[in-house]
């Protein structure tokens, strides 16, 4: 969701220095907007099998 906002405010010339902390010009916002669609399929659309979710291991490591 983060870079995903990122890359919006990039696109908008008024939020594209993200109030002076972020400067978010050309290439990193199109990096953002790659990088929040490639998170969005891993995070929501990829499915797992039941089988497969039984196998995760969710101890910290």
């Amino acid at each position: 969701m983060f870079y995903a906002l990122l890359a919006v405010m990039g696109a908008i010339p008024a939020t594209n220095t993200t109030f002076g902390f972020i400067p978010i010009f050309g290439n990193n916002v199109w990096l953002h907007g790659l990088t929040a669609l490639i998170a969005a399929y891993f995070g929501y659309w990829m499915q797992v099998s039941p089988e497969e979710a039984k196998n995760i291991d969710t101890r910290m490591v």
